[in-house]
């Protein structure tokens, strides 16, 4: 892929884009009447960081918004949309599973096989990936991750506690994480 020619597209409502890759400028663009909001650069790809600079009509630096390469997966990572949730009404908490490097950035090609447990006052109500060329059940405890994500989601059960979640993959140093109910 180095050197290959890649379009990027920046959505703005800036007057003017700079864009950086490694500390070079690529290209300096006006957003365009007939593309409002948009501009489109054609970059050769390298790894490294991406960088966008977004002027006003007087030159004044609005925004800047960077994006990086990243390095080979090492961890995984977990996030729970709420950390407490109500037993006995069946009650869900969705942890979003992340394949990350040692950077802590995800890693947007990362397939990977996970293995899922859960212990405590709760159960599996669903597991996924979004891939939509993966057909698979949902209360399966052993996943791929897609693009580096999949989700979990755990329900509740009668008694309050603690529900307790790990994620392992292969290689990868596994996650774990604790959510209360009461």
């Amino acid at each position: 892929m180095n050197g290959k020619n890649m379009q990027v597209r920046v959505f703005t409502r800036a007057s003017k884009i700079d864009l950086i890759l490694n500390d070079f400028r690529v290209a300096t663009k006006e957003v365009s009447d007939s593309t409002p909001l948009t501009v489109t650069f054609d970059v050769p790809y390298a790894p490294g960081q991406l960088t966008a600079f977004a002027y006003d009509a007087k030159g004044n630096e609005v925004g800047v918004r960077s994006i990086a390469t990243a390095n080979n997966p090492v961890a995984i990572r977990l996030t729970a949309d709420q950390r407490e949730i109500t037993a006995g009404n069946g009650s869900l908490a969705y942890v979003q599973v992340e394949i990350i490097d040692d950077q802590g950035r995800a890693v947007p090609d990362a397939n990977l096989p996970l293995q899922i447990s859960i212990t405590g006052n709760g159960s599996l109500a669903a597991a996924g990936n979004a891939c939509p060329d993966c057909p698979a059940s949902f209360q399966q405890h052993a996943i791929n991750s897609y693009k580096g994500h999949a989700l979990v989601i755990l329900r509740a059960n009668e008694h309050p506690g603690n529900i307790r979640i790990e994620v392992k993959s292969k290689g990868l140093k596994t996650a774990k994480i604790e959510l209360k109910t009461k």
